[in-house]
């Protein structure tokens, strides 16, 4: 969650989330399918139940200053959201879906939030149980054809696979387009001039002052 407020903190309009299912169901935050990296615990998160989970440190491996964070629940990520930020909820594994558009509806965050995978049967799940909320494709590459034929509105790539050709056909089949994970400022011009519809980064300040610099 400290990543989160410090996002806002710093100007960001949206966050970028990823969520596995803990052994009893629970929806929470993570980007490993395990805790080993990011916590001082171990095990996969689908073979831990949310108690085990929640008892972790999640912010001691980052500094000092972290002790005592907590894995979150996408529900508190949701909430904490709400009126503030948009959403990019990515699945990570399939068989979440319906879960994952019960709490966005119970928070009251459809218009607000996004669902994104590597995975085509999440996002066409999602797309057959919340057409309310738009889903987007995750590729390394150029996979716009796909994207488009599995009813994505959004076509993610990877920033170093973007041209201006993707973009152009993007456009041309009426799919917004948002690169990730920008880490410099080159490569936010890279995505600026692109014309892309947003960018995923890991400094919304940096990403901010490219935005600002005079442009023909």
């Amino acid at each position: 969650m400290a990543a989160f407020r410090l996002a806002l903190e710093q100007g960001a309009d949206a966050i970028e989330l990823d969520v596995h299912a803990t052994a009893d169901g629970h929806l929470v935050v993570m980007h490993d399918p395990a805790v080993d990296r990011t916590t001082d615990g171990t095990g996969e998160l689908g073979n831990l139940r949310l108690a085990e989970v929640r008892a972790l440190d999640a912010g001691r491996w980052y500094g000092s200053k972290f002790v005592g964070e907590r894995v979150p629940l996408l529900e508190e990520v949701l909430e904490f959201a709400h009126g503030r930020l948009l959403v990019d909820v990515e699945l990570k594994v399939p068989g979440i879906e319906t879960e994952a558009v019960m709490l966005v509806r119970k928070t009251e965050m459809a218009d607000a939030t996004l669902f994104t995978s590597f995975l085509p049967a999440p996002l066409e799940r999602c797309r057959s149980l919340a057409v309310e909320v738009p889903i987007g494709f995750l590729h390394q590459g150029n996979a716009v054809d796909r994207a488009r034929a599995l009813g994505a509105q959004i076509y993610l790539p990877a920033i170093d696979a973007l041209t201006p050709d993707m973009a152009d056909a993007c456009r041309r089949a009426g799919l917004r387009i948002i690169p990730w994970t920008v880490r410099t400022a080159d490569q936010a011009r890279v995505a600026v001039q692109a014309g892309v519809h947003g960018i995923i980064a890991n400094d919304p300040v940096l990403v901010r002052e490219v935005l600002a610099e005079p442009r023909s």
